[in-house]
């Protein structure tokens, strides 16, 4: 039986088996699935393509089963059009296949993105070089897949990359006003500050989440941020105790 709209928002964790029938939805979330519950890409394809209205999209973990090598491209006939989604949060465990993920989708209202390397966040070791995603993201950009220019919001939570890789994409973030690291190290940290002063003069929030003081204070000290720009230190799990440290000129 198709799902009313009036109901539109679903949530399947872990062991969760996602049912057939769902259409008309406007909020889906995929959060650690276990690989046997894990929709085929078929299903996955059908019930985002009944749900035109879709506005946003959450996979934590795994989301469709993928197993074929091919990554689509925007004129691709299996690549999912998504009109309306306006906000994508992905937590991968394994890059290739948030690159495949991601592949899937055309995305022209992005306005509010969130990725994060569940693995890093969950077992902290060695940060892993996480630039090929980031390349991607501009891959996508250049085909028409997702427009970066019209992001309002990003988020990066435990995210590693190259320098060059770092600044390939927010030179496109011409419109992006909020911006949200948690947990990099300094070398990402700094090369993403220096990145924005240079490319994203709608910027109006920075929040550094987790971060070292004494990386923070070596940002501080060598970028200089617009007058604008408002700065929020949190240590914390719980962003209500952040900190404001002010606007920097």
């Amino acid at each position: 039986m198709p799902v009313s709209p009036i109901s539109a928002t679903y949530r399947f964790l872990v062991s969760t088996s996602i049912g057939c029938g769902l259409t008309d939805l406007r909020e889906l979330e995929l959060r650690y699935h276990a690989q046997d519950v894990m929709p085929t890409l078929s299903d996955f394809r059908s019930m985002l393509c009944a749900s035109p209205g879709l506005e946003r999209l959450v996979i934590v973990g795994w989301g469709p089963r993928m197993d074929g090598d091919g990554i689509p491209g925007r004129d691709d006939p299996h690549t999912i059009d998504l009109p309306r989604l306006e906000e994508l949060e992905i937590g991968f465990i394994d890059v290739t296949y948030a690159i495949n993920l991601l592949s899937l989708f055309v995305l022209p209202s992005l306005r509010v993105l969130s990725i994060e390397d569940v693995v890093f966040g969950i077992q902290p070791s060695e940060p892993r070089d996480r630039s090929l995603l980031l390349d991607h993201l501009v891959d996508m950009n250049a085909t028409d897949q997702v427009s970066l220019s019209r992001l309002d919001e990003l988020t990066l939570r435990c995210l590693y990359a190259e320098t060059t890789s770092i600044r390939s994409v927010f030179n496109h973030l011409r419109a992006l006003t909020s911006l949200c690291l948690n947990r990099v190290d300094a070398m990402a940290l700094l090369a993403t500050c220096s990145a924005l002063c240079g490319a994203c003069d709608q910027l109006r929030t920075l929040t550094l989440k987790d971060v070292d003081a004494t990386t923070v204070a070596l940002v501080l000290w060598s970028v200089s941020f617009p007058p604008h720009v408002r700065i929020f230190l949190d240590i914390e799990e719980n962003q209500d105790d952040s900190e404001e440290v002010g606007d920097f000129a």
